[in-house]
């Protein structure tokens, strides 16, 4: 869509993300199961969950519930699914009140400091996303049927959400894989957690002194150097564990054999690594920048230390469809870094058009361009340009999570083979690549984008969602369209006649109603799409605490521990590598 960004929380996308994050949950709840015999009840409420969710999502994008770029129109198939979503739940429920017996748990909770809780707290949080996530999707049907106006919830609600519970999951991956099963006793995870601790406090500092203040990125990064901190050490404890028992095994050797023999415990913590890479390209965009400008061929415009110089427009013709592109160097500090072709290509049959983006890839920064109209007398074009920080560690972080799947997956001893695919799951792509070009034929003509609209009129534009019934839920200030710089023109006009923001707000509202508002507003009704993540997540906290403090306190008295070797970590380890599993 030329829009820019990864994550737009569309309602077909957060489709997606429900179920994974119940499945994640699962994934990590069912090891107590393994390890431990308990909590059998609630995994399977969580996998039938997860399914449940899996279906709900294709009724979202089949039923028309939802306005979606991905949904379908409105059809008969929504009866369907939510029958057949019924007969799942009743069907689940049925077998688990008969299989009661079958389903408890052979073991009990020993104390709150152990691996048991600390899982219990990751689940909690996760299934709380869930909800989250599912209370954001269908707030606008919920406003609807209760208000009679159907309201829109964009990113800037989900980011408001879901940030602190993303910052709530980096500190229990951090602390659960340091903390042993059954009982551990403050003073050994305190002694085990001191050296993350200063990684994290580490890049606190350097991050703070490099001037970033905004709290979900300090936050955010200081975690990852503390969950980066405590997956090395789990490493190095590891690899020492086992050097220590075959002293003549070199290095690079050792952790091959660690890998391979526990891929289990140790694939687990390279998905990790993954999900810490991608948390560290979603807080670089936070400082993602753009600028929207017009150029005659020939000349040169200069943003975040890039000098765009417009070549050309050309045109190629296809049975299906027409396609123009603009010829742009991308240059800094007087070095070539790339020849850029952003493009539009209109289809004859439906005649719509679509951005074709160009990116210039860099390990930590990609410059996204697009192309929003050419004008056929003068080949004027205008432009659009993204410069987003840390992006490539997205990708980079889901291509470590795959590799960290194939060690998981692959039979311990035959671990080493996912290793050798990690070339494989990278690749490259290159700018597009078009035909012999031709003369310009008038195609297009979108208006001329004025000089670059100060960033008031963004600030404005980002909680107003654009209106022109092609770029569903993208934000004025987003969309690249004709009628958005029309509406951005006329919120600079507004507040250039003194008129507060509030007021421009008002005069959109009164217009468009409240579906031009990206986020519902804070007020009556609306206000309960804000409050019911956090009461959630309020609840579920000191409730999972009370039912964590009950299963403790009556827990069978078990027999003393016998006294174990000097170094327990290592004797357990070196037990696991000789069974071949976790």
């Amino acid at each position: 869509l030329g829009w820019g960004g990864f994550w737009a929380w569309d309602p077909v996308e957060n489709a997606a993300l429900m179920p994974w994050l119940t499945a994640t949950a699962f994934l990590h709840s069912v090891m107590i199961q393994k390890r431990r015999g308990m909590l059998v009840t609630w995994n399977l409420v969580l996998i039938t969950l997860t399914f449940l969710l899996t279906l709900f999502g294709t009724y979202l994008t089949r039923s028309g519930v939802v306005q979606s770029v991905h949904a379908f129109s409105e059809s008969k198939l929504g009866p369907y699914f939510l029958s057949f979503l019924g007969v799942i739940f009743v069907g689940v429920l049925l077998l688990m009140i008969a299989r009661r017996r079958e389903l408890k748990s052979r073991n009990e909770l020993h104390s709150v400091l152990s691996k048991e809780a600390a899982f219990l707290f990751n689940n909690l949080i996760l299934v709380v996303a869930s909800v989250s996530v599912l209370w954001g999707t269908l707030f606008p049907t919920l406003s609807e049927a209760v208000t009679g106006e159907r309201i829109s919830v964009g990113t800037s609600f989900f980011n408001t959400i879901m940030a602190p519970l993303g910052v709530a999951l980096l500190f229990l991956m951090g602390i659960g894989p340091m903390i042993s099963w059954k009982k551990a006793s403050l003073a050994t995870v305190a002694r085990t957690l001191a050296g993350p601790a200063v990684a994290g406090i580490a890049a606190f500092g350097i991050t703070f002194a490099l001037g970033t203040r905004n709290w979900y990125v300090v936050t955010s990064v200081a975690l990852i150097g503390f969950v980066f901190g405590t997956i090395f050490v789990e490493f190095y404890r590891g690899h020492r564990a086992l050097t220590s028992h075959s002293p003549d095994l070199p290095m690079v050797g050792a952790l091959i054999t660690l890998v391979t023999r526990a891929n289990k415990r140790y694939g687990g913590y390279i998905i990790h690594i993954g999900i810490l890479l991608i948390f560290l390209g979603i807080a670089g965009a936070v400082f993602k920048k753009e600028a929207d400008f017009s150029l005659a061929p020939n000349e040169t415009f200069s943003f975040a230390g890039y000098d765009f110089r417009y070549e050309k427009p050309e045109m190629h013709q296809t049975p299906h469809k027409a396609e123009v592109y603009a010829n742009v160097t991308l240059i800094q500090q007087g070095d070539v870094l790339d020849h850029l072709r952003p493009a539009k290509f209109i289809y004859r049959e439906s005649e719509q058009p679509s951005t074709e983006v160009d990116i210039f890839h860099a390990l930590f920064e990609d410059v996204y361009l697009i192309i929003g109209g050419i004008d056929p007398q003068s080949k004027q074009a205008e432009f659009r340009v993204t410069i987003n920080p840390l992006i490539s560690f997205v990708w980079i972080g889901g291509f470590v999570i795959l590799l960290g799947m194939f060690v998981v997956m692959l039979p311990s001893r035959k671990g080493a083979l996912a290793l050798i695919l990690l070339p494989l799951l990278f690749g490259s792509t290159g700018p597009v690549v078009a035909a012999a070009p031709e003369d310009l034929e008038p195609l297009i003509h979108e208006g001329t984008v004025e000089a670059l609209f100060p960033p008031r009129v963004y600030d404005v534009g980002s909680k107003l969602i654009c209106q022109c019934g092609d770029c569903v839920r993208m934000s004025l200030a987003s969309c690249p369209c004709s009628f958005a710089k029309e509406e951005r023109t006329r919120i600079e006009e507004l507040l250039s006649h003194g008129m507060k923001e509030e007021a421009v707000l008002q005069e959109f509202i009164a217009q468009y109603g409240l579906k031009v508002l990206v986020s519902p507003p804070e007020e009556g009704f609306f206000l309960s799409g804000y409050v019911v993540p956090p009461i959630l997540l309020g609840l579920g906290i000191p409730l999972m605490g009370l039912i964590v403090f009950s299963l403790v306190a009556r827990r069978k008295t078990s027999p003393a521990p016998k006294k174990t070797a000097a170094d327990p970590y290592a004797k357990k380890l070196l037990d696991e590598l000789k069974k071949g599993e976790e």
